[in-house]
């Protein structure tokens, strides 16, 4: 497997807005502007830094980072920017995986479509099947997008793998057990992308810490240095492990996290 060099580390990670005083979920529709197809330009910021309505969730994406100081920048910067719009509109901020709305809060055609593109799996390297929208929760993740030089399919579904281990498995220590992962993010979650990879099995709880977004990088990069250290040895580890992964971050157990973090060197939260 050839080296791992030149890595960046992006995210386009998604949370709500409630109503200030009552706490009530409001839809994003309407407040952001931005789709899937055609984020916006969040304005005052580098380009690179996007806005977007998911169905009811308010999405935002940085630009590929290379250092820990320009990620976390990056997300306090955007999260500046949304909780701009949310004061102006008398609502705040809510960091959670998932919430349930107001029935009339998602009765438009975009609050009744989930995703866009399939995602796979890529522990079976298969498709996922596409979710389908509940009468009234919807969810928020956290998907990390990881770059690279000369990307292949066989570095990808290992480094998606890798991050199941060394970021969603120490994340179940930290997190509840959540509706999100039954709708969909269960362990291999992954989008194959020209660049590198987007993990998708991480919800948004990082957001929440500067702390957290360090131990975030510090994992990531500890990845790499395992790649490009000994490709071999540690894929064929991660391997042994493979099922034991899967069925930790699936039943949220954090007595297996605990071990698998232990057994790894993983950083916790």
């Amino acid at each position: 497997m050839n080296n791992f060099h030149n890595v960046t580390i992006g995210a386009d990670p998604e949370l709500f807005f409630v109503e200030a005083r009552t706490n009530i979920p409001r839809s994003a529709e309407g407040l952001l502007g931005g789709d899937k197809h055609h984020p916006v330009q969040m304005q005052g910021l580098a380009p690179g830094f996007m806005v977007q309505e998911d169905n009811a969730a308010a999405e935002f994406n940085i630009p590929p980072c290379t250092s820990l100081d320009g990620f976390t920048k990056s997300i306090h910067e955007s999260l500046r920017y949304i909780g701009q719009i949310a004061k102006k509109n008398r609502l705040k901020l809510a960091i959670v995986p998932d919430l349930d709305f107001p029935i009339e809060q998602l009765a438009t055609k975009h609050c009744q479509t989930l995703g866009c593109d399939p995602d796979f799996n890529c522990w079976t390297e298969q498709e996922n099947p596409a979710p389908r929208a509940p009468e009234t929760m919807r969810t928020a993740a956290g998907h990390i997008h990881i770059g690279w030089n000369k990307p292949d399919w066989e570095q990808v579904m290992w480094m998606a793998r890798a991050f199941d281990l060394f970021v969603t498995v120490p994340s179940l220590l930290v997190t509840e057990p959540n509706r999100r992962r039954q709708l969909y993010g269960k362990a291999g979650a992954c989008r194959p992308k020209k660049y590198g990879v987007e993990c998708r099995s991480v919800d948004n709880f990082w957001l929440a810490k500067k702390s957290y977004q360090e131990v975030l990088w510090a994992n990531v990069l500890n990845i790499v240095e395992h790649m490009n250290d000994d490709a071999t040895s540690f894929t064929d580890l991660i391997g042994d492990y493979g099922s034991m992964i899967v069925e930790t971050i699936n039943g949220h157990d954090r007595a297996a996290a605990d071990y698998l973090c232990q057994k790894f060197g993983v950083h916790l939260f």
